[in-house]
């Protein structure tokens, strides 16, 4: 990294971006939207340098001024790429990671944050590999996953899904996936947390399932309330029909309902009013121009 930032022993100081709803990974561009004061900060003191971050997500994204007990404790360490400015004045700023990092401290500094941080070594392929046929088993599996997810998942494209087949490295693969279509955060932030590029396949493989489930449930309900609502719109179309067949045969209900007001306002005994009701009642079933037997 850069010799502009103060480092100590292993330690690099950075300035801080928290995240919201999002997941920075390693070698990876993603766009972020930022508006807060501190953030907005942090990227100008960066961009005025080298263009070094260290970005990590919040654990509640609601927290509007967030202290170091509200940050993920791995991040990652980013280079800004790209700035767009958005006609509400945010930033729409691309950023590469570059590579996981801990983060030690967080030191405020007037008017953002910065990171006290350790970069997280690479681990290699080979560190932990199981046998070759259960590595095969695993990536199988996933590609299996993204298959199913192809019917219900907007971002499993086949571009993607070939893409993805095309990866030659298993750790770069799970960041990949996760970060193009894993949907909760926090399943994200476990795939960035996991150094070890065969645990990641098998964490990926569980979140998978997991969010499988998630979108099939949530694909389901949308199901159910499109039916419910083109019920209800055919049930309205059909009254609606109804009214017009019955003005078309001149069968007026306020003309009946009228009827049946003066006959209540008559003053007659109940019985009379009960029969009255009764022959109403029977005259607006009948169809207009029925021939009476």
């Amino acid at each position: 990294m850069s010799s502009n930032h103060s480092e100590t022993n292993d330690k690099m100081l950075l300035p801080l971006i928290p995240i919201r709803g999002n997941v920075v990974f390693p070698a990876i561009q993603t766009t972020l939207e930022i508006s807060r004061p501190l953030s907005l900060k942090a990227f100008s003191v960066s961009a005025a340098s080298d263009g070094i971050v260290f970005l990590t997500a919040q654990k509640d994204p609601a927290v509007e001024s967030p202290e170091e007990r509200d940050l993920y404790k791995i991040g990652t360490v980013a280079v800004i790429k790209h700035v767009a400015r958005t006609p509400d004045s945010t930033l729409s700023i691309t950023f590469e990671g570059k590579c996981r990092a801990r983060l030690c401290g967080v030191i405020p500094d007037e008017d953002y944050l910065h990171a006290s941080v350790i970069l997280c070594p690479s681990k290699p392929e080979e560190f932990d590999s199981p046998d070759q046929n259960h590595l095969a088993s695993l990536k199988n599996e996933i590609f299996k996953r993204l298959d199913s997810l192809r019917q219900n998942h907007p971002a499993v494209t086949d571009e993607f899904y070939n893409s993805a087949k095309a990866l030659n490295s298993n750790g770069f693969l799970c960041d990949f996936i996760a970060s193009s279509i894993l949907i909760v955060q926090r399943n994200k932030q476990k795939i960035l947390e996991c150094q070890n590029p065969y645990l990641r396949l098998e964490r990926l493989l569980s979140i998978l399932d997991e969010e499988e489930k998630l979108i099939r449930f949530e694909h389901d309900v949308h199901r159910r309330v499109k039916e419910n609502l083109e019920e209800h719109q055919k049930e309205y179309y059909l009254r609606e029909q109804v009214k017009i067949l019955q003005q078309e045969l001149g069968e007026d209900e306020d003309e009946i309902e009228e009827y049946a007001g003066r006959i209540e306002r008559s003053g007659a005994d109940s019985s009379v009013k009960e029969k009255l009701t009764k022959e109403l009642n029977k005259l607006a079933k009948t169809p207009f121009g029925a021939a009476e037997s």
